[in-house]
C-alpha cells in the first residue's frame, strides 16, 4: 500500500478561502484538472448513495483518470456539507486515514460523480468529519480523457471549485507530485555539495 504517494501540482496555485455566515464557516478550494496530473482508477459510487460501497471500474475509460488531492485538516468535529462546481465532468471522493493511489476502493468514505447531463455541479451533505483524523479529498475527471472511447477529451479537463460548509474552516494544501519532490531533492544535494 502506498499512502499518499502523489500529488498534484496544480498549474497555478491552490486557492483557499474561508468565510463565516449564520454560524457556518465556508472553506473554498480551487484548482484545475489537467492531462499532466497523476492518474488513478475511478471508484464507482452507487447511484444516489454517496456513502455507499463503491465498485471497481469495469470500462477502460474509468481507469488512468487524472486527479488532484487535497489533504484536509479538521479542527472541529461535526457534519460538513460539500459542494463541487466544475466546467467538466468530474468525480470527487473522500478517504481516511490514507489515500492509496493504487487501490481507490481502500479507505473510501464518500463520493460523487457528475452525470453526463451537462450539469457539472454536485453535493454531499452531512459528511461526519472528526478533528485530528487525516482526510484526503480527491477531485478527478469522470473519465480518462485519453481513452480511445472518449470523443471529447475537453469535457473531462478544466477548473473546479470545492466548497465545504461546516462548524469550522478546514485547512488543506496540495502535496507536490513525485517529480517535483525529486527535483527539490536534487537541488538540495547540489546546494549541500556547493557548501562543502
Amino acid at each position: 500500500m502506498q499512502p499518499l504517494c502523489k500529488f498534484a501540482a496544480l498549474s497555478g496555485a491552490l486557492a483557499l478561502t474561508a468565510s463565516t455566515a449564520f454560524g457556518q464557516v465556508t472553506t473554498t478550494f480551487t484548482g484545475s484538472i489537467e492531462t499532466t496530473d497523476s492518474r488513478f482508477d475511478l471508484p464507482v459510487p452507487p447511484e444516489g448513495d454517496p456513502f455507499g460501497v463503491p465498485s471497481a471500474p469495469i470500462f477502460s475509460f474509468l481507469t488512468d483518470v487524472p486527479f488532484d488531492i487535497i489533504p484536509l485538516t479538521v479542527v472541529t468535529t461535526g457534519d460538513y456539507d460539500l459542494s463541487v462546481s466544475t466546467d467538466f465532468l468530474f468525480g470527487t471522493f473522500g478517504y481516511t486515514p490514507v489515500f492509496d493511489v493504487d487501490d481507490s476502493l481502500a479507505n473510501y468514505e464518500f463520493g460523487i460523480v457528475s452525470e453526463g447531463d451537462g450539469d457539472f455541479d454536485g453535493a454531499v451533505t452531512g459528511i461526519p468529519l472528526v478533528a485530528g483524523v487525516d482526510y484526503f479529498l480527491v477531485v478527478s475527471a469522470a473519465s480518462n480523457p485519453d481513452d480511445s472511447l472518449i470523443t471529447s477529451p475537453e469535457d473531462f479537463l478544466g477548473d473546479y471549485t470545492v466548497t465545504f460548509d461546516g462548524p469550522a474552516s478546514l485547512d488543506g494544501t496540495i502535496v507536490p507530485e513525485p517529480a517535483t519532490i525529486g527535483l527539490l531533492g536534487v537541488a538540495g544535494l547540489g546546494l549541500l555539495r556547493r557548501r562543502k
